[in-house]
């Protein structure tokens, strides 16, 4: 890429090789100059990418800036690995968390997440450029304001998931923290010159809300298919699940398991789960998912596992809850596994509603369970009928290919950043 034009990421996670919004961010500029890049986050993670500079404020550095204003954040060094950010995440404890819990957060972060520290770093960085990835935290609005005001950068937005649409049984807090965030996106958007949305559905219900039209970008994967080192396995149909267990995913995964065992007592253990995740279930939930000849728990993988994991499988399971709490958290978005999901060419089992963003986009490419009382016979199926498998292999194929090719796709995205034009969908 010819141009060079210096990028500031904001964002609360880290890059990412492994970790969803960290990893969707990720392959947007995975082309990129890396003298080039730089990143401000705000999670308690520690970077494995190498990019220019990373500067970093965790809730403890905004507790300590309240007495010290001038440590209040730092510059930090990246690990040797991957691994070692995953370790170093799972070590950190967090409360749970509610609109409550997240308001009083921001009562902490309010005011005190500025200092010296962080002013000598932005100017040293002098971006060009602000890719503000705005979350549900107020401060991270207020900080991306900070920081053009004090570089005169251009802002530009990408919103990767919803937190401004009405909910079904919200409380106060709910309320009053959705509408905060609504006014704090509705002012950036009007200071933005380029705006960002994961998905067409997005785009469309935010243009409504907003008045201002958006790009569609989503997980730039490159193909992920690795023919030296697939093995097939004539003895076992291995079903594959790699990414995330919030929002009720879970309680899908749980269910999958238990038919699966079901299946296994008639066909002596033809039929495998195996479940990763960079998140630490409970151990409850580790029970749940471990069952002998049938299920297994595998804990967290690098992305040279991951990638080795999908390629030995023989089906790839994306799952979301029915639940309409979650569904609302997940209406508007699109799964960072899906392109990678494609991009392998498996058969790919979708369990989950109808009218989410990810399951439509799947719809005509995956085997789609919209009802878990069809989980039973739409498994035994898959199971039974390896035509039927190679069939959705060479549709999962032709849909990651008709997404274009991945290096196109991160030009047209770095074009677009820079340039600030709207063109066509990314």
């Amino acid at each position: 890429m010819n141009i060079s034009k210096r990028i500031l990421i904001l964002s609360n996670n880290v890059l990412s090789l492994t970790s969803n919004n960290g990893k969707t961010i990720w392959s947007l500029f995975e082309d990129y100059h890396r003298d080039k890049l730089f990143q401000l986050f705000t999670r308690n993670e520690l970077p494995s990418i190498n990019i220019n500079s990373y500067f970093r404020i965790t809730d403890k550095d905004v507790f300590k800036g309240k007495l010290f204003r001038e440590y209040c954040g730092k510059c930090v060094d990246i690990v040797s690995s991957e691994e070692q950010n995953l370790a170093y995440k799972n070590k950190t404890s967090i409360i749970k968390r509610t609109s409550f819990s997240c308001l009083m957060r921001e009562l902490l972060w309010a005011g005190g997440w500025k200092s010296k520290q962080l002013d000598i770093w932005l100017k040293k960085v002098n971006p060009d450029i602000i890719f503000f990835v705005a979350g549900d935290t107020l401060f991270s609005y207020a900080i991306c304001r900070y920081i053009a005001k004090k570089t005169k950068a251009s802002i530009n937005v990408y919103v990767t998931d919803d937190y401004i649409l009405k909910k079904n049984c919200e409380n106060f807090f709910d309320i009053l923290k959705r509408k905060l965030i609504y006014n704090r996106l509705k002012n950036i958007l009007s200071r933005a010159k380029t705006f960002f949305t994961i998905s067409e559905k997005m785009k469309c219900e935010y243009y409504n809300i907003f008045g201002k039209d958006s790009i569609p970008v989503f997980n730039i994967s490159e193909r992920l298919y690795r023919e030296s080192e697939y093995i097939e396995n004539n003895d076992n149909v291995v079903f594959v699940y790699a990414g995330s267990l919030y929002y009720g995913r879970d309680e899908i995964l749980i269910k999958i398991a238990r038919c699966l065992e079901k299946i296994n007592s008639t066909i002596e253990n033809k039929a495998k789960l195996q479940v990763f995740s960079n998140q630490e279930p409970s151990e409850k939930i580790i029970n749940y998912l471990t069952i002998p000849g049938t299920s297994l728990y595998g804990g967290s993988l690098s992305r040279k596992l991951m990638v080795n994991k999908l390629n030995e499988a023989d089906v790839l399971i994306f799952a979301e809850s029915f639940d309409i709490e979650q569904i609302e958290k997940t209406r508007l978005s699109l799964s960072t596994k899906i392109p990678e999901y494609l991009s392998v060419g498996k058969l790919i089992l979708a369990v989950g509603p109808k009218n989410i963003g990810s399951m439509e986009f799947l719809e005509n490419v995956a085997v789609c369970v919209y009802n878990t009382d069809d989980l039973m016979n739409i498994l035994q199926k898959i199971i039974d009928n390896k035509k039927m498998r190679e069939d959705y292999e060479i549709k999962s194929i032709e849909k990651y290919n008709s997404l274009g090719d991945f290096r196109e796709n991160r030009e047209r995205f770095i074009n677009e950043l820079c340039d600030c034009k709207i063109h066509e969908k990314i």
